[in-house]
């Protein structure tokens, strides 16, 4: 009261002294002076004291200083509006405004009422940082009047202000920050309104301070807000990335987004680097489901991330967020990654999405298949990858889990695959942190470990880049890799050694412990009497070897051979010829390499010549790739020359040789003196088993120290050999040297028949020495293929031909001797794996112990005496007997596997796959089919030798794992293999080189007149010309710069005059790939069987699908019937039938079941006219095949006599049955209107009833399983594909098509009730394979069941229809009894779904005499119709729950649908 009087009496002083100063409120005169005083004193009461020129203080907690001043205004406008004038006072005073912006002292009284210093550190300080202004903001009713006045200074401070100095922050800017973060704002739609306001005219610096301050002020009157934004954006002036922001925070209507997002999408392409991101971001977090896909579409055309700088990485993040949290972002992305086959249609974008979509767990699969798609089709390249990866590190770091997921299935996929994980792999090794190193490093050794060859062959070869090019980074990891040494196999661990020796001898590493921990391991495994793990050690010492004694002596990390060549070598030609001037570098690391040689040396005196065989080898290939220092090759070329010359070369004076062909030279290889082991011998077995790999040796020593050339040692070419032993006569010598030498096919059959005739030690003699003669020719062939004079080509060509006849007697011989107990086994030679184990000794009759072998025995007793040994020129004193004693090891226990068995016998069968045991052509000597002017010619045999063992290369590095197993060819030998060293794009170059020869050779073939071998060599080169096509590595660019697929066009398309090769660079890829087209279609009328025929039709599919934009569909649509049939897919489909019919080419019969599917899908698919009247064609025609008749069935004015009733019935209706399905799923229904759909559905009901009711004509000797099975699983593809794909559309037309649409549907039921069949029979007959479908069987159709009813029940068509049970009928459609018990009387449940699931019911359909009533079923329903009763809601109900499970991966299913053959319902009793 007192305080009231008080303001009474100072209001009528100071109205009755001045009228001209104060204002009037609420009919009272009251002085400014008085007012402020008023207002000030009441801020006091509640807690803040304003200080006159200095900062103001605060006594209470901010949050009961707002408490008490609402109270005391306590809602009185009067009161509440002075204290708004109060407070725009205090704003007035542009000196002293920052006291009230600025927050205020803290001075809270504590208990004892004295005033406590600041608040800083107390737990009151609630409102720490807030100012007057703020303060004021939070009471209630104050808040609108002091926002105004805020917005109005700020107005007043945008014009007067300049820029701040010192760093301070402008006044305008602290006013504007007043307003962000109220906790509520009373007058939303106002605020925003003076705004927007004083947007209009702010500077653009202010102006993206408001737009960025919008959202957090006005978010609940966005509307307007937004729609002022999305207009902005048209003419954004700087402001696009502060537009975008606020507009991700405010309310806008959808016409409004969309015209936002079409003016971003509009500036997209000229966008500045900084504002990409949130453009992006803001793209994909609007999309919809409609406009998903062409968002996607649009960044990925427009959005280069390569050229956005360091906004690259921040556009990647916002990419991956956005897919991470919308679905309908992630399916659009996939579909476009998945559906761009271009090799320029993906960018970093799409590498960055896929990683993402790879880390969720229902993307990763299709995701694995996305990439290994793109990566096949050249979209995604290693180059490519790469870049990604190492312009990205932060990005692609974020989804590393995905990057060694991907990597991991290329590396286990094979192909063109595994280069780019990789060059991704290594590339994130070399940019991210030591974690990611690690994961790489561990994700390397389990693929090591997996046991698949190729695969650990991938990641072994990653290992070998990573220790080159990252030899500090992956030291860490050594111990790891290390480990896995113990369990691999030899050819497993040569690049594991390899790798490892590169990090043991790394310059940078100062520390020996890897080297000498891997020497340890290298001597145990040599002092092993196992010889597996003795190839293990040869393995290391030679991989050890070739680290240190690198060319030049340097054990630094060279990435490159070219790099190991330099510093040794007098001349550009002889890179490894030593030079007194170029010391060794390091003289530590050559004594080293040196202990290794003598560690060999000292490990071969023990054990057999296949283990020098071993050595020669892995020293030949080090020698080879030029990975030895030039001191140590020359050391190494005297000592093993020497050896050879003294162990295999002898006088040809009084001996009888063979195969010379220079009758002057005087040297032979004496074959015949080590054809049998010496029985105290030093080494056991035969000195035979090393004669081609230390030729080999030899001559690649030869090429590295003379510059390739082997003038030096071209008598080894010319040299004769002596074959025979000494138990045949000079007359048998005579005679086999003249067969041998006679190109006389009368004379090779004479030949064969008289010494097949021979007593069997004397075959398996002559096998053996036959047998060492062929290994010899190869290397001779190997070494001489590649140089340049005439006389050795012409001699080489010679030695094809010889080698060719040799063979061709040595299989006879040994085919002779299959199955006897002198069959002949050939001794190892060095390349075969495991082909030189310790076989084991079976135990005596007489007792369970183990009998040592007998060579080893005598070996024992020969080496009690001490001696001096030399092992090929080294003389070595260390006598070590302990290494001598061999013991047989212990066989296993348990019963062995038949598959075991069967192996070890076929590895063990020479007659059997001869061609695993001799040695392997390297693709040096292929140049042989270039020699076409030398005298004599290749022959046909020879022809077919080199053919072969091409074909073999080619399908062991060219063709996928899956196809290689159906290649019909020879494995090449893995260990220490010429192929198996080469890369898969070496092969192909080399290849691309001989192509042109290979077709020659291929027309020479086909104009010659009809033989055995000319057909074979023609069957060879087509597969070779298939398997080229089918490398998934084609689109890989060439060192020209054309990628290899474009390469094999070019080739193919000169070839036959086709094309001149002047055109080519001119010719588009489509125009191109016709010419090939055109010139291999032009063979098919010139092969002589149907498997040849075959073999083109494949090249063809895939010459097609190399350029699938050419000749379209689309386009050929629009053509007359003529030209679509001379199309490429019409050539296709027409060489189809010409095959299937059989009547242009033989041996029908040797055509697969797959082959057949592939014809007939093939002939369906590309059909130029109508695909989907064919299959109903062949539908028609295969119910012929059961008739009695032998009359084969016409498809298309041919008759198929590959068509026959108990052989080829399942391969044709599995064709038919997916090409069915394939047609429906490839139709453009979209584009059809009422009719053509209707047509369309009847002709495939229609069709795929056709196919059902032939399972019901089966007999008991037809009833065959496949068909069945192919059947049920067909029908299910086609009931998903009409439920998902037709019927939707159908219901679209369904009003206006009503009598059709019933008619197809009803036509279509009678399929269904035979797939019903289909599973009683298999509960009957208890068939595995065919109840494995059923459940899906069931959801199936139960979901087609009940999509029908909602069909009908939308268009008031339930009396059409009637859902009840049917009979049970068996697979022939006999009515059997029932094995479903009569069920209650309908009663509805609490629980719907255990409800739903006792209900087996189907749909009849009404009659066509026009009754609408439906016939009685066992179930009493009432008639159905919408929308009432709760039948309409059940069949929903069920109907959402037959959809989950459809969803689902459970594979049981508790709905029961049996239905008959015909529409039939069981009486009710």
């Amino acid at each position: 009261m007192v305080k009231q009087d008080m303001l009474a009496a100072l209001s009528f002083a100071y109205n009755f002294c001045s009228d001209n100063i104060g204002i009037r409120v609420g009919g009272e005169r009251i002085e400014t002076m008085e007012v402020a005083q008023s207002c000030q004193e009441l801020l006091k009461t509640c807690g803040l004291e304003i200080v006159e020129g200095g900062r103001p203080i605060l006594h209470k907690a901010g949050a009961v200083f707002r408490y008490e001043l609402g109270l005391a205004l306590g809602g009185d406008a009067q009161r509440t509006e002075q204290m708004g004038d109060y407070v725009e006072e205090l704003l007035a005073d542009h000196t002293h405004i920052t006291q009230y912006l600025d927050p205020v002292e803290m001075q809270i009284a504590e208990e004892g009422g004295e005033l406590g210093g600041t608040a800083e550190g107390s737990d009151l300080d609630v409102a720490a940082g807030e100012s007057v202004v703020r303060l004021m903001l939070g009471v209630d009713g104050l808040q609108t009047q002091v926002a105004a006045t805020v917005v109005d200074k700020l107005a007043e401070f945008i014009g007067a202000e300049g820029t701040a100095g010192d760093g301070a922050t402008k006044v305008s800017v602290r006013l504007l920050r007043q307003l962000r973060w109220l906790d509520y704002v009373e007058d939303a739609a106002g605020l925003a309104e003076r705004l927007l306001e004083t947007l209009g005219f702010a500077p653009e610096e202010m102006q993206r301070e408001i737009i960025a301050a919008l959202p957090d002020i006005v978010a609940d009157g966005g509307a307007a807000v937004g729609r002022v934004l999305a207009g902005m954006l048209r003419a954004p002036a700087g402001l696009t990335l502060a537009l975008l922001e606020a507009l991700s925070g405010v309310e806008c209507a959808a016409t409004e987004l969309t015209e936002a997002r079409s003016a971003v999408a509009a500036q997209l392409a000229a966008a500045a680097a900084t504002e990409l991101p949130a453009m992006v971001r803001f793209l994909l977090q609007t999309a919809t489901t409609d406009t998903a896909a062409a968002t996607v579409g649009l960044l990925r055309r427009h959005v280069d991330v390569a050229a956005a700088g360091t906004a690259g990485e921040l556009v990647l993040h916002a990419v991956a967020g956005s897919v991470q949290q919308q679905r309908t972002v992630r399916v659009a992305w996939e579909r476009a990654a998945a559906s761009a086959d271009a090799a320029g249609a993906h960018t970093a974008l799409d590498v960055a999405v896929l990683l993402q979509l790879h880390a969720l767990p229902a993307h990763a699969r299709r995701v694995e298949r996305v990439v290994q798609r793109l990566v096949a089709a050249g979209a995604l390249t290693a180059m490519r990858m790469s870049a990604v990866v190492r312009r990205f590190p932060g990005a692609i770091g974020a989804q590393f889990t995905g990057l060694v997921g991907v990597a991991g299935r290329l590396l286990q996929a094979g192909g063109a695959g595994v280069d780019v994980a990789a060059a991704a792999l290594e590339a994130a090794f070399g940019v991210m942190g030591a974690f990611q190193r690690q994961e790489i490093a561990g994700a390397l050794a389990v693929h090591i470990a997996s046991g698949s060859r190729a695969e650990a062959a991938a990641a072994t070869n990653m290992c070998v880049q990573l220790a080159a090019r990252h030899p500090r980074e992956l030291r860490p990891f050594a111990p790891m890799l290390r480990s896995l040494l113990d369990g691999l196999p030899a050819d497993a661990a040569r690049g594991l050694f390899d790798a490892l020796g590169r990090l043991a001898t790394h310059a940078g590493s100062g520390d020996d412990s890897l080297f000498n921990e891997l020497h340890v391991l290298v001597r145990k495994r040599l002092a092993s009497v196992h010889a597996r793990y003795n190839r293990v050690g040869v393995v290391g010492a030679v991989a050890l070897l070739r680290q240190l004694g690198r060319a030049g002596g340097s054990t630094s990390d060279d990435t490159s051979d070219a790099s190991n060549q330099a510093g040794s070598g007098d001349s550009p030609s002889s890179p490894n010829q030593p030079n007194s001037s170029h010391a060794p570098s390091n003289v530590h690391a050559l004594r080293r390499a040196v202990q290794l040689l003598e560690l060999l040396a000292d490990s071969g005196r023990h054990r057999s010549w296949a283990f020098v065989a071993l050595t020669y080898d892995e020293l030949a290939h080090v020698v080879e790739t030029k990975g030895l220092h030039a001191q140590l090759l020359a050391w190494l070329h005297e000592h093993v020359s020497s050896a050879f010359a003294a162990r295999f070369l002898a006088d040809s004076a009084g001996h009888s040789t063979a195969l010379a062909l220079d009758a002057d030279e005087a040297a032979v290889v004496d074959i015949a003196s080590h054809s049998i082991a010496l029985p105290h011998a030093r080494l056991r077995g035969p000195v035979l088993a090393c004669l081609p790999a230390q030729l080999r040796l030899v001559q690649v020593c030869e090429k590295a120290l003379r510059g390739g050339s082997l003038a030096d040692i071209d008598a080894l070419l010319v040299c004769g050999l002596q074959l025979l032993p000494d138990t045949l006569d000079n007359e048998d010598h005579a005679a086999l040297a003249a067969a041998l030498a006679a190109d006389n096919e009368d004379a090779h059959v004479e030949l064969v028949a008289a010494l097949t005739a021979r007593p069997a030690d004397d075959r398996r003699a002559l096998c053996t020495a036959l047998f060492a003669a062929a290994n010899w020719l190869r290397e001779v062939i190997n070494a001489f293929a590649g140089q340049c004079a005439p006389e050795m080509r012409a001699r080489v060509v010679q030695r094809v031909n010889q080698l060719a006849r040799i063979e061709r007697v040595l299989l006879a011989l040994a085919a002779s001797l299959r199955g006897s107990p002198e069959a002949f086994r050939p001794a190892a030679v060095g390349l075969i794996p495991a082909a030189d184990d310790t076989t084991a000794v079976l135990p005596p009759p007489g007792g369970p112990a183990l009998r040592p072998a007998a060579d080893a025995v005598e070996t024992s007793v020969h080496l009690q005496q001490p001696c001096t040994i030399d092992v090929d020129g080294l003389q070595l004193s260390q006598d070590d007997a302990r290494k001598l004693v061999t013991t047989a090891p212990t066989v296993a226990r348990g019963r062995k596997r038949k598959s075991d068995s069967a192996a070890a016998a076929a590895a063990d069968d020479f007659a059997r796959e001869p061609h695993a045991f001799l040695r392997e052509l390297n693709l040096g000597a292929f140049a042989v089919f270039f020699h076409t002017d030398e005298a004599p010619p290749l022959s046909a045999q020879g022809l077919h030798v080199l053919l072969r063992e091409l074909h073999a290369a080619v399908v062991a590095k060219l063709m996928p794992p899956a196809a290689r197993r159906t290649a019909h060819t020879h494995t090449p030998a893995t260990f220490g293999s010429n192929t198996a060293a080469a890369s898969a794009a070496d092969v192909f170059a080399q290849l691309l080189q001989l192509l042109p020869a290979l077709l020659r050779r291929l027309d020479a073939c086909l104009d010659a007149a009809p033989s055995t071998a000319a057909e074979e060599c023609s069957d060879v080169l087509l597969r070779i010309v298939a398997a080229t096509l089918a490398w998934d590595g084609l689109h890989m660019p060439l060192d020209d710069g054309r990628t290899g697929l474009r390469a094999v066009m070019g080739t193919l398309a000169t070839t036959g005059a086709h094309t001149d090769a002047a055109e080519l660079p001119s010719l588009g890829a489509g125009a191109l790939a016709r010419r090939a087209f055109d010139y291999l279609l032009s063979l098919a009328p010139r092969v002589a069987t149907s498997v040849h025929a075959l073999s083109l039709l494949r090249m063809l599919t895939t010459v097609r699908a190399s350029a699938p934009l050419h000749e379209s569909r689309a386009a050929m649509r629009c053509l007359p019937a003529s030209q679509r049939a001379a199309s490429m897919d019409g050539c296709i489909s027409a060489l189809a039938l010409r095959i299937l019919a059989a009547t242009e080419w033989s041996a029908p019969e040797r055509l697969r079941p797959a082959d057949l599917e592939f014809l007939v899908a093939e002939h369906i698919a590309r059909c130029p006219h109508d695909p989907l009247a064919l299959a109903c064609e062949y539908a028609e025609a295969l119910p012929h095949v059961l008739d009695t008749s032998n009359e084969s069935p016409c498809v298309a004015g041919s008759t198929l006599l590959t068509l026959r009733r108990s052989v080829t019935l399942a391969p044709y209706y599995k064709a038919v049955t997916l090409a069915l399905a394939a047609l429906v799923r490839n139709a453009h229904l979209d584009a059809m209107d009422g009719s053509e759909l209707l047509d369309f559905a009847a002709s495939v009901v229609d069709c795929w009833l056709g196919l059902a009711k032939l399972t019901q004509r089966l007999t008991p000797s037809l009833l065959q399983r496949n068909i069945l099975v192919i059947a049920l699983r067909g029908g299910l593809t086609l009931t998903d594909l009409f439920t998902r794909q037709i019927l939707p559309l159908l219901a679209h037309h369904f009003l206006v098509h009503r009598d059709a649409a019933i008619a197809v549907l009803a036509r279509m039921q009678k399929s269904t009730r035979i797939l019903q069949s289909i599973c009683n029979h298999s509960k009957a007959s208890r068939d595995t394979r065919l109840l494995s479908a059923v459940p899906q069987a069931k959801r199936k159709l139960e979901l087609l069941i009940f999509n029908v009813y909602l069909l009908m029940d939308k268009n008031d068509c339930l009396a059409a229809i009637n859902l009840g049970n049917l009979k049970h009928r068996d697979i022939h459609g006999a009515v059997v009894s029932s094995q479903i018990p009569r069920e209650q009387q309908f009663e509805e449940e609490e629980d719907d779904e255990d409800e739903l699931d006792d209900i087996p019911m189907d749909i009849e359909y009404a009659s066509d005499d026009g009754d609408e009533h439906p016939r009685q079923i066992s179930r009493k329903m009432t008639p159905l119709s919408a929308p009432k009763s709760k039948h309409s809601d059940l069949v929903r109900r069920r109907l959402m729950l037959a959809q989950r499970r459809s969803a689902a991966t459970d594979a049981s299913s508790a709905v029961n649908l049996e239905n008959g053959d015909e529409a039939e319902a069981e009486e009710e009793p």
